[in-house]
């Protein structure tokens, strides 16, 4: 009995370590920072210097899992400035480490004493807590694409302005985006200096970015943009209809959100409410179920 608790407590705490290893992985180090700087995100690069059977098995794991929607995947990855194989290497340590410690909850409770049933139950939990880092990681993309929103719209209206002073397309975007000095505008400066290198148009590169990494305004603007251009609209008119527009959606989503956390606040104060109810009810409802 005392082997079996010792057993079984010693899985527990290192099913925990590894859960908390992977949500809290430590920071990586100058020199590993100074490696990767300026490496491109794409998977190719990445698995130049992937090292180890571990990660190179978890990063094989990834693109056998998620199979056409792996773009997704890296898109989000890059866009949270990541890495592929770390990710990959998180999603594998999250599987053991839920699969470890369910398999040991459930032996210690007595819900699966045998072999083959500890062993369904580590490959079911394992398979749920594979997925658990997906989570988060949807979570930071999102609000860094919320973030590149907010960004465009503010480098949309920079270049009308720009470009209604009497300045031209080119000129305008350059202007516009050099003024800020977050990733959002990093970004566009870099599509900017790449589409220039390229001798392409800047919404071309506009878009080329925006699919990449699944950023919906930017496809939608550098589209706009292009229609002016070959169609012949003014320039200076999308631009301003363009941020208009992205104005108008900031206003109201932060109206949305406003309003979903004024109707939030009413659930602790009825949640209070109830509690005082029961609290005040509870001796009389013992009398007279004592009675």
């Amino acid at each position: 009995m005392i082997i079996r608790a010792v057993l079984t407590g010693s899985a527990l705490g290192f099913g925990f370590w590894l859960i908390l290893r992977g949500f809290f992985a430590p920071r990586p180090t100058l020199d590993d920072r100074v490696r990767s700087y300026g490496e491109s995100s794409v998977l190719g690069a990445r698995e130049e210097n992937v090292s180890g059977a571990v990660e190179q098995f978890s990063l094989w794991l990834l693109k056998a899992v998620k199979g056409d929607s792996l773009a997704d995947v890296i898109a989000d990855v890059e866009l949270t400035d990541a890495s592929l194989a770390k990710h990959a290497l998180e999603k594998l340590q999250a599987a053991f480490g839920v699969g470890v410690l369910t398999a040991s909850a459930a032996f210690f409770l007595g819900f699966a004493s045998s072999a083959t049933a500890l062993l369904f139950v580590f490959v079911m939990s394992a398979i749920a807590g594979y997925f658990v880092p997906d989570f988060e990681l949807k979570k930071k993309a999102a609000e860094r694409r919320a973030e590149f929103t907010v960004a465009l719209t503010a480098f949309v209206t920079l270049a009308s302005v720009s470009i209604s002073g009497g300045g031209g397309l080119q000129t305008a975007l350059r202007d516009a985006v050099s003024v800020g000095d977050s990733w959002p505008f990093r970004l566009l400066s870099q599509s900017l200096a790449s589409s220039s290198l390229k001798n392409q148009s800047p919404w071309t590169g506009f878009d080329e970015l925006g699919r990449r990494l699944n950023l919906a305004p930017l496809i939608e603007f550098a589209g706009a943009l292009g229609l002016a251009g070959s169609g012949g609209a003014p320039v200076t008119e999308t631009l301003a209809a363009r941020a208009e527009a992205g104005r108008a959606k900031e206003f109201t989503d932060a109206k949305t959100e406003a309003e979903k956390k004024t109707a939030s606040l009413g659930v602790p104060l009825g949640v209070m409410l109830l509690g005082l109810v029961g609290f005040m009810g509870y001796p009389a409802l013992i009398g007279i179920i004592g009675g």
